[in-house]
């Protein structure tokens, strides 16, 4: 007769189920959207945003080979990489560098990179190396929860995935080096506890962009090359211990596409489609160039024979953004940007194989430079900076496929927020991230599921002050998101992982919104467990009944009443 009593409550708190939720406060077009002309743009404090490149020094390329330690050197598995049109001679030069390099004849392979610069421009010749060992991270107990990946400093790039099958995490790092830039690969294969370097290239240039995803056995980079940036290359990198590998043709890398001079690549982002295929591999690429077109290209695992669909667009600007919509009805993909008349874009890309463009909305002035967008089964969540008041982030979402929009906050707009990013992926609800203008600078976390549901307060994940640029987030599966973000200062931008644990703060806080067990979340359960509703925001908080294995069920609901109404033990910890 107790559990029918307990179970006659919860029926009766149903009841309630139809007028104690609370949406979130999403709203369509209206004037408030538009109407901030008023405004003095030039008298915001964005006294952040300076973008912190060290001088760069006139150095020859191959005194990067001749600064390593002797340990590196020894380490070290070196690559010259060409232009196109390099010849024979120049070609021949090069096997013979890498032969006594791999033979532990450095004086003699630096000697003879040396005299390279009769025979061809040495600004052009890049140093691909693959470490024997990968180099640890050495002060990776220093920071706190925030676990330091690699030893390098100004970073200014970041990008982030995941390996399903394996769990191995994967960060790709652009960064300055002492007369150009270079970029790095990372792996780690405990959930982000410990980072190793894998492969690191140089340039005597300035990368304008990298980006990276992970798709069948293989990481694959693609990062604009050249004193011009006129070229897209990819590289390729096995999950299992990120070692560089070739491609089937027996090619290091292999060229996505190329602008004619003076069209430049200025933006490039990766998505693929390991969420869910394994047999069918593909690849997509969006870039931004200087002449503000929109690419988008596309290819299977051999990444040698790219497919052109044109947008269309040759208004973009910045802030370039592309998902994949998993489960979709109309469209499959999904872009987002910001043109140069300051506009928001959003365009999907499904069954008639072309790019339609289903959102252009002002973000009111010159500042706002990032967007970001995810989507999964046709629901589209897209945060970007916009201009009021203060800069701040909003969001545009679509339950609909991209059909009908609605736009919201996550955060107060009294004080600046920039440099927003989302994952929607693999059905772990929408995780969002940005900076926030606290003394000292926040990064702060945000999450629900795909309904409307109302955002829960936002917290902090950062131990270090974030630097300005935009960080990387990902879903990596059990509730979890996994963050990639930049230091501002000590070390200056160094990048750090953030081992978050997960959605859960309070047992029982089945909305996710306040830390309270109250009425509203009974209700919210028993509308789950009896009626079909919607889950929790976070499955964790309605599972309060050991063996706390994630499932909600009549015991749950018990114990949670008997705690309400009852005066009860209260539920276990997260």
């Amino acid at each position: 007769m107790k559990y029918l009593g307990n179970l006659f409550v919860t029926t009766l708190l149903l009841l309630i189920f139809l007028i104690s939720v609370t949406y979130a406060q999403e709203r369509v077009d209206d004037q408030e959207m538009f109407n901030h002309t008023e405004i003095d743009i030039t008298s915001l404090d964005i006294s952040d945003r300076n973008d912190n490149h060290p001088p760069k020094e006139n150095i020859d390329i191959w005194s990067l080979l001749e600064d390593l330690t002797d340990d590196e050197k020894a380490n070290a598995n070196i690559e010259l990489n060409l232009s196109s049109n390099a010849s024979k001679q120049v070609k021949e030069i090069c096997i013979a560098i890498e032969i006594n390099w791999q033979k532990g004849l450095y004086k003699e392979a630096i000697e003879l990179f040396k005299n390279l610069g009769q025979y061809t421009d040495p600004d052009q010749i890049e140093i691909g190396i693959s470490w024997q060992r990968p180099l640890t991270t050495t002060d990776a107990n220093k920071w706190g929860s925030d676990v330091r990946i690699g030893n390098r400093d100004y970073i200014y790039e970041t990008a982030f995935d995941i390996h399903w099958v394996s769990g191995n995490l994967f960060a790709v790092l652009l960064f300055d080096n002492p007369g150009g830039t270079a970029w790095a690969v990372y792996i780690s294969t405990d959930k982000g506890q410990t980072w190793n370097e894998t492969y690191y290239w140089n340039a005597l240039y300035q990368i304008n962009s990298i980006t990276a995803g992970v798709a069948d056995e293989h990481l694959y980079v693609i990062f604009s090359r050249g004193s011009d940036q006129d070229q897209a290359l990819v590289y390729r990198f096995d999950v299992t211990d990120g070692a560089r590998v070739d491609f089937p043709d027996a090619s290091q890398y292999q060229t996505a596409f190329t602008t004619t001079s003076p069209e430049s690549i200025e933006e490039v982002r990766l998505v693929t489609n390991q969420d869910y295929e394994s047999s069918t591999i593909r690849l997509y690429l969006a870039a931004i160039t200087s002449d503000d077109n929109l690419k988008f290209y596309w290819d299977d695992e051999n990444a040698n024979s790219w497919s052109f669909v044109d947008p269309l667009i040759s208004d973009a600007d910045k802030g370039l953004s592309i998902c994949i919509n998993e489960n979709y009805s109309d469209y499959w993909t999904f872009m987002s940007y910001i043109d140069s008349q300051d506009s928001l874009n959003i365009l999907g890309f499904g069954n008639t194989a072309t790019w339609d463009r289903l959102l252009a909305k002002t973000v009111n002035g010159t500042f706002p430079r990032y967007t970001s967008i995810g989507a999964y089964n046709d629901t589209v969540h897209c945060v970007y900076e916009f201009n009021g008041v203060n800069l701040h982030n909003r969001y545009q979402v679509s339950y609909t496929g991209g059909n009908v929009w609605l736009w919201g906050t996550v955060e107060d707009t009294t004080t600046i927020s920039e440099s927003p990013a989302l994952s929607a992926r693999e059905g772990g609800g929408v995780g969002i991230i940005w900076r926030y203008y606290s003394t000292p600078r926040e990064g702060r976390f945000t999450w629900r599921n795909y309904g409307g549901w109302p955002w829960p307060t936002p917290k902090q994940y950062t131990d270090q002050q974030p630097y300005y640029n935009q960080p990387s987030i990902s879903y990596v599966g059990n509730q979890n998101f996994g963050v990639v973000y930049l230091s501002w200062h000590t070390p200056e931008q160094g990048a750090f992982y953030d081992r978050g644990s997960g959605c859960c703060n309070v047992r029982g806080d089945a909305l996710h919104d306040d830390g309270l067990v109250l009425v509203n979340d009974l209700v919210h359960l028993v509308n789950y467990v009896f009626k079909g509703g919607p889950p929790p925001p976070c499955l964790e908080e309605g599972d309060v009944v050991l063996p706390l294995d994630g499932l909600i069920l009549v015991n749950d609901l018990v114990f949670l009443v008997n705690y309400v109404f009852k005066g009860g033990p209260p539920p276990p910890g997260c």
